[in-house]
């Protein structure tokens, strides 16, 4: 199984020219920032039904602090971006290729294998 941050998206703050590097672990379930270009990425759930979402490719690669197993990641250069609020949602979808600043509570994920 390949290890997947993912932050649940709270606000697009703002449109950026580049990304900044990080220096500290995120805390897992607490409010972050991250910043990068947003592409789309296709991959597979640990059912093994194909899934498309929206990944945040960062600059740095961050890791990720907290008290489940899952949220213990290394580093990553890359955030799954989602939201269960309509409107951010669509401020995702039409955000993919340009590099952006997100706020959100990040969280470690199991994903079976990057297609």
């Amino acid at each position: 199984m390949t290890h997947r941050l993912a932050l649940l998206a709270g606000v697009i703050a703002t449109v950026l020219g580049a990304g900044a590097a990080h220096a500290d672990c995120m805390k897992a379930m607490a409010d972050m920032r991250a910043e990068g270009r947003l592409t789309v990425g296709r991959f597979h759930d640990a059912a093994g039904r194909p899934e498309t979402g929206y990944i945040l490719q960062l600059a740095a690669p961050v890791c990720l602090d907290g008290a489940e197993d899952e949220d213990a990641v290394g580093g990553t250069r890359k955030l799954q971006l989602f939201s269960a609020d309509d409107a951010i949602q669509r401020r995702i979808e039409r955000s993919v290729g340009r590099n952006i600043v997100v706020v959100g509570q990040p969280f470690g994920a199991h994903i079976t294998r990057p297609s």
